[in-house]
């Protein structure tokens, strides 16, 4: 995808701040005067996103699915995405860090 919109001229993508500021050709925008950066969110950047997991119904208890959802919200998890630097939205108080709330 970066490559694409680097060879559109005035073609405008989205993708991580940093894999797009380190790609040739491509220019990060600045929203309200906050630079993109990893953890810009923090900083005023108001363009930023949360992954969700989705199920298809509830997951079978002790199943696969549960396991897998419960690694994902775990401690070992979040210190991989933070040491990434990335937010973790599952703190290690287990809270939702507010950054990862919707007030909508």
């Amino acid at each position: 995808m970066l490559r694409q919109v680097a060879a559109v001229p005035g073609a405008i993508g989205y993708a991580d701040a940093e894999a797009a500021g380190a790609h040739p050709g491509l220019k990060l925008a600045s929203l309200d005067g906050a630079a993109a950066s990893r953890g810009s969110a923090r900083n005023g950047y108001p363009f930023w996103t949360v992954e969700y997991a989705y199920t298809y119904g509830r997951p079978v208890p002790g199943g696969p699915l549960q396991s897998f959802l419960e690694h994902l919200s775990g401690d070992a998890t979040a210190r991989l995405v933070g040491e990434a630097g990335y937010e973790p939205c599952v703190l290690f108080d287990r809270s939702l860090d507010p950054l990862c709330v919707s007030d909508r």
